[in-house]
């Protein structure tokens, strides 16, 4: 027996997120690693940036500015350190 699969793909209704709102959302995890902010805390707010990131309007709003990737690597690389500084405390 044999099928067929088709794919339909539609365009995105969300619009294009703004490079202020994934970077203020990173800037607030990151005051967050530096200060009184739960790790719990800072995912979520990773999460929601990851996740205005998914997808073609994501994709849209990186191509559409280097600042904005060489910025989230910023962040992250310093998000990064802290997960290393967190992990050596629970060993």
């Amino acid at each position: 027996m044999c099928g067929i699969i088709g794919i339909i793909s539609r365009p995105s209704t969300r619009p294009v997120p703004e490079s202020a709102e994934l970077l203020g959302l990173l800037d607030q995890a990151v005051a967050g690693s530096t200060g009184a902010g739960t790790l719990a805390e800072i995912a979520e707010l990773v999460g929601a940036c990851d996740q205005l990131l998914h997808g073609v309007p994501g994709v849209r709003a990186m191509l559409a500015s280097r600042d904005l990737v060489a910025g989230i690597t910023a962040r992250l690389d310093q998000l990064d350190a802290h997960v290393a500084a967190t992990e050596l405390l629970i060993e």
